[in-house]
């Protein structure tokens, strides 16, 4: 299947060159979305099965520093040769290099790979709990990219608008240091906080809290260039983490589908972000739209919190009930 998405995308960027029409075009993006989707579920799939099983979490840090350098290349490269080529070559090269990513798969090994095995013995026990932690890492998932997407299709807005009034270059500097962060943490986070993932996921919402409310309190470049760097080391922890956690909560031959559930979250907080803030800002004002997004992630912080000290309490109270 992987094959089959890489020739795919190669087809489907040849095929933009062609598009004679807005409604082609979204035709073709909508195609290649799917693709994209494929390619998130598959790779994130066959990670458990080449890395040791209890330590996903920095495998998972690793590939989503690959995306972020790829997305920040992809987007800086293309940009430049479509200005100064015209419209086709950029296709005509990405064509070439989903075609290329044949050769690399191919060496890898990973289509061959053998599955680790688990008896029916193994299979985790989908109780009451364990549904409610997958719910959790689910409510992690959307907050995740409730933060990603706030802050890469809104934050440009708002900082090119009164009172910031930054210019493209401002804009450009933004979101490179955004994803810069997450080229250089993703991998990081997911390989320290591999032992204490919920701590770090509760840390990670926390930071996101402070990065956006950071924004409240001052309105300059300087307090946006730091809010992207906090936001970017909270999307680090609670994605990389909390993908890592779904995808031990359930048995492997249900895994991808799992994943893909996950992924469906990720959507929503994709869709969901920019909507609200956009609606709340338009309808009150920047600062009630920064505070309505860091009190969705307080909400979620203390679903995250709350579980956890109750556990610790019962523990607790568990061991001074055996003492005494």
């Amino acid at each position: 299947m992987m094959y089959a998405l890489c020739l795919g995308t190669c087809a489907l960027y040849v095929l933009f060159t062609l598009a004679g029409s807005f409604l082609a075009f979204a035709v073709l993006q909508f195609l290649l979305g799917g693709m994209f989707a494929g390619a998130a579920v598959l790779f994130r799939y066959a990670i458990p099965s080449v890395i040791s099983p209890d330590r996903p979490s920095a495998a998972y840090g690793l590939l989503g520093s690959a995306w972020s350098g790829a997305a920040t290349f992809g987007s800086l490269a293309g940009g430049f040769i479509l200005s100064a080529s015209g419209y086709g070559l950029p296709f005509y090269l990405a064509s070439t290099a989903a075609a290329l990513a044949v050769a690399p798969l191919w060496l890898s090994g990973l289509g061959r790979v053998a599955h680790r095995q688990i008896s029916s013995s193994e299979e985790p026990d989908l109780s009451g709990g364990r549904r409610f932690e997958l719910a959790l890492m689910g409510g992690m998932a959307m907050s995740a990219f409730l933060i990603f997407s706030v802050v890469v299709t809104m934050l440009p807005l708002v900082v090119s608008a009164a009172p910031f009034n930054s210019g493209p270059v401002g804009v450009g500097v933004l979101l490179a240091i955004f994803n810069g962060s997450l080229l250089l943490f993703q991998p990081v986070v997911g390989r320290v906080g591999a032992s204490r993932p919920r701590t770090w996921m509760a840390v990670g919402l926390l930071t996101a809290i402070v990065s956006f409310l950071l924004l409240v309190g001052s309105k300059s470049m300087a307090t946006a260039f730091g809010s992207v760097i906090l936001a970017g080391v909270a999307f680090s922890a609670i994605s990389t983490h909390s993908l890592a956690r779904f995808t031990t909560l359930v048995h492997a031959s249900r895994r991808g589908a799992a994943i893909g559930i996950y992924g469906a979250a990720e959507d929503v907080g994709v869709i969901a972000g920019p909507i609200v803030f956009s609606v709340i800002w338009t309808a009150a004002s920047l600062d009630g739209a920064l505070i309505a997004t860091s009190a969705v992630l307080l909400a979620v912080l203390l679903a995250c919190v709350l579980p956890m000290s109750l556990r610790t309490q019962r523990v607790i109270a568990a061991g001074q009930s055996r003492a005494g």
